[in-house]
């Protein structure tokens, strides 16, 4: 049996980041400049038991350098890469 109380929620994220060198040879042609990022999502929640979620990433079409080019990359590089990928705000419904 369906419910009648369904929930609408809604989340926009917005990322900037300033002006940043990926590699460390100091190049100025390979400063990444600043950018934001913005990720939406609407999502519409029946009974607390199921849920439809319309994503949206990157709306603002924004291409980033986030990684080193070296050969060797480094873990912290790593880490900036997955959290500027990582979805937000996502939520598992139980």
């Amino acid at each position: 049996m369906l419910s009648p109380r369904f929930e609408v929620r809604a989340s926009l994220d917005l990322q900037y980041s300033d002006d940043y060198q990926p590699v460390d040879d100091n190049d100025p042609a390979n400063i990444q400049d600043a950018f934001t990022k913005i990720n939406a999502r609407v999502e519409l929640v029946g009974d607390d038991r199921w849920s439809v979620a319309l994503l949206g990433k990157n709306l603002t079409d924004e291409t980033v350098s986030n990684r080193s080019t070296a050969a060797e990359p480094r873990n912290t590089m790593r880490a900036c890469s997955s959290m500027i990928d990582a979805p937000v705000g996502l939520k598992r419904i139980q």
